[in-house]
């Protein structure tokens, strides 16, 4: 009887274990850059994030409180070598997989603010944005905007 309930406790443990784990933060040092330009350093939390974050976790020093920043909050961010910059874009959010597909082969475009990563910058900069749940999106720089690579592929 004891083993028997050793197994569940056992499991139950390792559970809340990799829960711990998994809500642990990882503040690495960067960079945020408000909306009149000014640059402060501190640290932010760094996730290897899947999808571009909606919201960042800063902090001043690794004391500090953290304050949750978000793209109309800031115009960008840079850690671990990634830099994120705010802008208003046009995602596409089509469905993706032939079997949700509808017979039309128009996009479906929606408009989103967000911190887009910055890929490569230059004249024609590029820049990434995955949003969570959805397929990737491309832009290049075109003046003051970006301008969405348009391309449907279905699975």
């Amino acid at each position: 009887m004891l083993s028997k309930m050793r197994t569940p406790a056992t499991l139950l443990l390792l559970l809340l274990c990799l829960q711990e784990l998994s809500a642990q933060s990882n503040f690495l040092p960067g960079k945020i850059v408000t909306n009149t330009g000014d640059s402060i350093s501190g640290y932010i939390n760094y996730r290897n994030w899947a999808h571009n974050p909606d919201k960042i976790y800063f902090k001043r020093n690794k004391q500090a409180d953290q304050t949750i920043y978000t793209p109309a909050s800031i115009s960008a961010f840079f850690v671990n070598n990634e830099l994120y910059e705010s802008a208003v874009v046009q995602k596409e959010i089509s469905p993706r997989s032939a079997s949700n597909a509808n017979d039309f082969p128009d996009f479906v475009l929606e408009t989103d603010t967000a911190f887009v990563q910055v890929l490569t910058k230059g004249r024609k900069s590029l820049y990434y944005y995955r949003p969570y749940g959805q397929a990737p999106n491309f832009y290049i720089s075109q003046g003051d905007s970006l301008q969405l690579l348009l391309f449907k592929k279905y699975n």
